[in-house]
């Protein structure tokens, strides 16, 4: 597995924001009055990005995938460290 499908089953979805750029006040206006106001920033007189929290959550990426590929690379790094040759011990018998 690769970074990007273990960053994609890991993210946190709950900490994503719907941005709205607005280019007057009474525009601005009806969006800060919702419960779901974050904040805002104004860039210019003219334009103003306001920041709302999502109102649905869609949780459909399984967390539990990417806590299996976490510990498939973390003991795959504990192997190369003890034995960075690749080389496999064998018993010695007499």
């Amino acid at each position: 597995m690769n970074n990007s499908v273990f960053g994609k089953t890991t993210e946190n979805i709950e900490n994503r924001v719907d941005m709205k750029l607005v280019t007057n006040e009474k525009e601005a206006i009806p969006l800060t009055a919702k419960p779901n106001y974050g904040s805002s920033t104004m860039f210019d007189e003219n334009l103003i990005d306001i920041h709302m929290k999502r109102t649905k959550l869609v949780d459909n990426k399984p967390i539990y995938l990417g806590m299996c590929i976490a510990e498939i690379s973390m003991w795959r790094i504990v192997q190369a460290v003890i034995n960075p040759h690749g080389v496999r011990a064998s018993r010695c018998t007499m």
